[in-house]
């Protein structure tokens, strides 16, 4: 049996309190749609009606460069063939500079490749 909007809400109590009427919208929106019980509803932003990101593994990284900046950085697979990376540089503990960057077209790279690839490009964006 379908709910009706008077269900959820009485026309005195979408009156007297409009936050209970966005309430009852949203709560009826989400009926029709069939998506989330009634009662896990309690606004238009909520975590139920949110679809939820995919976790990702960051990685560290850190080396050091040919001009002597020791680096220390981090990347993760943002898709199935590219990676974004971001770096810190310094020169005897003191912080001179970050730089972030992505690679693209690793589709079939082995894992031991994609780390040395990053360390190459964060190599090749300080230099």
């Amino acid at each position: 049996m379908a709910a009706t909007f008077t269900d959820l809400l009485t026309p005195m109590q979408a009156v007297a309190n409009p936050i209970a009427l966005k309430r009852a919208v949203v709560r009826m929106e989400c009926i029709e749609a069939r998506s989330i019980p009634t009662t896990a509803v309690t606004s238009k932003k909520s975590a139920e009606t949110r679809p939820i990101k995919k976790a990702s593994v960051m990685t560290s990284v850190s080396g050091k460069t040919t001009n002597g900046f020791t680096y220390e950085g981090e990347y993760e697979h943002s898709n199935s063939d590219r990676v974004m990376w971001t770096a810190t540089y310094r020169r005897s503990g003191v912080f001179f500079g970050m730089r972030h960057g992505r690679i693209s077209e690793l589709l079939g790279v082995p894992i031991v490749e994609i780390a040395e690839a990053v360390k190459d490009d964060i190599e090749f964006t300080w230099v």
